[in-house]
């Protein structure tokens, strides 16, 4: 099953203590005897730890009245500012612990940020929850009210296996959101920030023909002919070939009926002779 590298799903975790990352105070354990724990791990100064940490606050708050213990663990390989700056950054109110010497880190076998686990009372890792792009704070949500039993074990896997549809439908979201920001920038001459918009929604969908119609035209726009010529031929290699029409059919025919054949008028009868 999955989990951290030394720590799968249903292992107990050890309550290591941890220093607050900010002051002097004493050292506590990072999960809690009693309650349901959730714990991230996270970068400073990388846009998804700091993405996952405003989350990660929003569902602590709206869960405030239930019983569940939160920490954020930073290494201690990063600076005190840094750390500071994100904690400021994401408006976080949750205990920011530090790992000193990345104890813990190798303990669990940390390997991504941001990460985040949820245990049960019994200090059992319940959900391992690595960063995703696509409803990362449904997800995050739903691990604890599992852990808590509000939802049971079906309503989880259809929340950590969304169906195909769900998913694209949230990737055509975001990449259309991206194209109308890419068009405004355009419309502004700026022309790079224009570009990583709209090659951002190439990172979500590479064959979107609308994306690279409008990286053409951005290409173009900036004096970067070359370039936007390469893309316009990946779109042609793209677009689905149009079937052609009979061979019997010359350009420009129509389709429309013949015209009518007009009839000869029939001759006048002759009028019927009068009796002199």
């Amino acid at each position: 099953m999955l989990g951290f590298a030394h720590a799968r799903i249903g292992d107990p975790l050890d309550n290591v203590l941890l220093p607050p990352a900010l002051g002097n105070g004493d050292p506590v354990p990072f999960l809690s005897d009693t309650q349901v724990s959730v714990f991230v791990f996270f970068h400073p100064a990388r846009t998804n730890s700091l993405r996952a940490l405003i989350q990660a606050e929003s569902i602590r708050q709206k869960l405030a009245d239930r019983p569940v213990h939160w920490a954020a663990i930073a290494s201690d390989r990063f600076p005190t500012e840094q750390l500071r700056a994100a904690i400021e950054q994401t408006g976080l109110s949750m205990p920011v612990l530090l790992d000193r010497g990345d104890t813990l880190f190798g303990r669990l076998g940390v390997v991504l940020y941001p990460t985040i686990g949820v245990t049960g009372p019994d200090r059992r890792l319940l959900h391992y929850l690595p960063f995703r792009r696509v409803n990362y704070q449904v997800l995050i949500e739903g691990a604890i009210r599992h852990a808590l039993g509000e939802i049971d074990d079906e309503a989880w896997q259809r929340l950590e296996h969304p169906d195909a549809a769900t998913e694209k439908n949230e990737v055509s979201r975001r990449v259309q959101t991206r194209l109308n920001l890419a068009r405004r920038l355009l419309q502004k001459q700026r022309f790079e920030a224009a570009l990583r918009a709209v090659e951002s929604c190439l990172r979500l969908d590479p064959d979107h023909l609308e994306a690279l119609r409008l990286k053409a035209r951005i290409l173009d726009r900036s004096g970067r002919k070359q370039e936007a010529q390469a893309v316009l031929s990946q779109i042609r290699r793209l677009q689905p070939v149009t079937p052609s029409a009979p061979a019997s059919a010359a350009p420009g025919a129509t389709n429309q009926p013949p015209p009518a054949t007009t009839q000869p008028k029939p001759a006048p009868r002759p009028s019927p002779a009068k009796n002199g």
